[in-house]
């Protein structure tokens, strides 16, 4: 997850809720943490009224110290750092997003959720923004995405495939078929309103 997300508590919410759900599992890492902090604390500290006052950054800092507790209880640590995972090009429009793919990759994420999907990989032949197996989304068509993923397997619709895997494959036999089902969602192969 692209830091630009924690900005917006309704994004956060629904997100958090699809962890609680069983639906989900949510990444960050030391990168998208301290950028987060960064907007959160500015974001509180414009609220206030000028001058700023000690009382006015107690109250960012108290904010940001909650807002913190609250996403360690949904979020698991990735490491991020350098040598950063190869990309889909050596020269990346936003050298800050090297730390978001590395950790998308260290974590065998299914998903990268940003508002930055010009910097993203290219589409792939199925017109899915994607690079490996990791699939770029805007915050609103994840979370549009997860529901109906939620829904689909809460009535016990889920596509029917061989439990078995490769041994030399990434990820679990669940989050293979997670990011299956995804692609199945968007490419019409399994009918859900909403998507």
């Amino acid at each position: 997850m692209d830091a630009n997300i924690f900005a917006r508590r309704q994004w956060m919410d629904a997100l958090v809720e699809s962890v609680r759900a069983g639906h989900a599992i949510l990444f960050w890492s030391p990168a998208i943490i301290t950028e987060a902090t960064k907007v959160l604390v500015w974001i509180r500290l414009s609220n206030h009224a000028s001058p700023l006052t000690n009382a006015a950054k107690r109250d960012a800092f108290d904010f940001v110290s909650q807002w913190f507790r609250r996403m360690t209880d949904v979020f698991h640590v990735v490491e991020d750092r350098p040598p950063y995972a190869a990309q889909w090009t050596d020269t990346p429009r936003d050298e800050d997003d090297r730390p978001v793919w590395t950790a998308a990759v260290n974590a065998r994420a299914d998903v990268v959720v940003t508002l930055n999907l010009k910097d993203g990989p290219p589409l792939d032949a199925d017109g899915i923004q994607s690079w490996g197996r990791i699939m770029y989304f805007d915050p609103d068509r994840l979370i549009a995405i997860l529901k109906n993923v939620g829904d689909f397997y809460e009535t016990g619709q889920a596509l029917d495939r061989q439990s078995s895997q490769d041994e030399s494959s990434t990820g679990t036999t669940d989050d293979i078929e997670l990011a299956s089902d995804i692609r199945a969602f968007l490419l019409g192969t399994v009918q859900i309103e909403g998507i």
